[in-house]
């Protein structure tokens, strides 16, 4: 029997979150419920104000595209999102059971309601992409952020409590 004691005060913190998904009914009071579920995760693993702004923004895009662009829009199963967390990035994968679509970024016209979903997405991701599979299509996007002086080890103004 080992008589060892391992000393904890020195083990790094884990992230509270690392992988978190949910499916979502293919209806419009989806997008909301998709965005407040992430939120959700997002404030639980500590990511800061800017990136879940934006997260919240894209998904909200994803999100839509995926309702808008059904072939059955009352027959649609609705769609799966999944974020995946690290310590200075996030990466966030919605699929349906729908075949792709085609892809489209460039200028809407001035006046029109519609079409500036991927290019939103295009400006504010990291990176961005999509994928079909037999068991439909899917996007994702990632975003990365830098640590707060804090947290990198750098010193705080001086004056600043820790």
């Amino acid at each position: 029997m080992s008589q060892r004691i391992a000393d904890t005060s020195t083990r790094t913190p884990r992230l509270p979150l690392r992988l978190s998904r949910r499916r979502f009914a293919g209806e419009p009071p989806s997008v909301k419920a998709a965005r407040d579920w992430l939120r959700a995760r997002l404030t639980q693993a500590g990511v800061p104000d800017q990136p879940t702004d934006n997260a919240l923004l894209l998904l909200s895009e994803l999100a839509s595209n995926s309702l808008r662009h059904a072939s059955d829009p009352d027959d649609h199963n609705g769609f799966r999102v999944r974020v995946h967390l690290c310590r200075n990035g996030l990466r966030v994968d919605l699929h349906d059971d729908e075949p792709p679509f085609a892809m489209f970024i460039g200028p809407a016209a001035h006046d029109a309601e519609h079409g500036r979903g991927l290019f939103l997405v295009d400006a504010i991701a990291d990176r961005w992409g999509h994928s079909a599979s037999p068991n439909g299509s899917g996007m994702f996007f990632a975003i990365s952020w830098d640590d707060p002086p804090d947290a990198a080890g750098e010193p705080l103004a001086s004056g600043t409590a820790r």
